[in-house]
C-alpha cells in the first residue's frame, strides 16, 4: 500500500488571498451602548442593541458628509452622484472581500450590494436612488444609524445635519 501524504489533488489550484491579520483592522472607540428600552411595543433592532455609538465627528468635506476621528481616516462617507441621482455610502474596512452593506435605522434597513474602493483608506460602498423609501426613515430619525459590512459588527453613529444635507441636495439636483 502506497500513502501520500501532502499531495496537491487540484492542479494548479490558485492560492487563497492574504487576509489581513487582526489587528491591522483596528478597533473603533466607542461610548457606551445607550440601554434597551424594555417597552413591549417598541421593535427590536438586533443590529444597533447593545451597540455603542462610535466616538468621531461629522464634516462636510467636498460636499460629502464624512464621519471619523479628528485628522483621521473616515470611518463612514455618505456622497452623491448628482447626475445619477444615487446617494453612496462607504464604510472604512480594512478585511477581505465583502458581498453587503447594510444601512440600518431603529425603524428600518437597506441592504445593498457591496464594492470594494481599495482607497487609501480602503472602503466596502454602495449606493440607493436618492429617491429610496430608506431615505424617508433615516431622515426621520434624530438619534442614530448603524452601517454593517456583512455580518460584522455594527458601526453606530449619531445623526448630523451634514447627512441630511447630502441626502436632500441630491434629491433635488441642480
Amino acid at each position: 500500500m502506497i500513502a501520500l501524504a501532502g499531495c496537491n489533488t487540484e492542479p494548479n489550484a490558485a492560492p487563497k488571498p492574504a487576509q489581513p491579520a487582526a489587528d491591522d483592522t483596528p478597533q473603533i472607540a466607542t461610548a457606551p451602548p445607550p440601554p434597551v428600552s424594555p417597552d413591549t411595543t417598541r421593535i427590536a433592532t438586533p443590529e444597533l442593541d447593545h451597540v455603542g455609538t462610535a466616538l468621531g465627528s461629522w464634516s462636510m468635506q467636498d460636499g460629502n458628509a464624512v464621519f471619523g476621528p479628528p485628522g483621521g481616516n473616515p470611518y463612514f462617507i455618505l456622497s452623491c452622484d448628482a447626475q445619477a441621482r444615487r446617494v453612496r455610502m462607504a464604510r472604512s474596512d480594512r478585511r477581505g472581500d465583502a458581498d453587503r452593506l447594510q444601512i440600518v435605522t431603529a425603524n428600518a434597513s437597506a441592504t445593498m450590494t457591496a464594492s470594494i474602493d481599495p482607497g487609501p483608506p480602503r472602503m466596502v460602498a454602495g449606493s440607493l436612488s436618492a429617491d429610496d423609501m430608506f431615505f424617508g426613515a433615516l431622515l426621520a430619525g434624530d438619534d442614530r444609524f448603524g452601517v454593517r459590512i456583512d455580518r460584522q459588527r455594527t458601526l453606530a453613529m449619531p445623526m448630523a445635519a451634514a447627512l441630511r444635507t447630502v441626502i436632500e441636495n441630491c434629491r433635488r439636483p441642480d
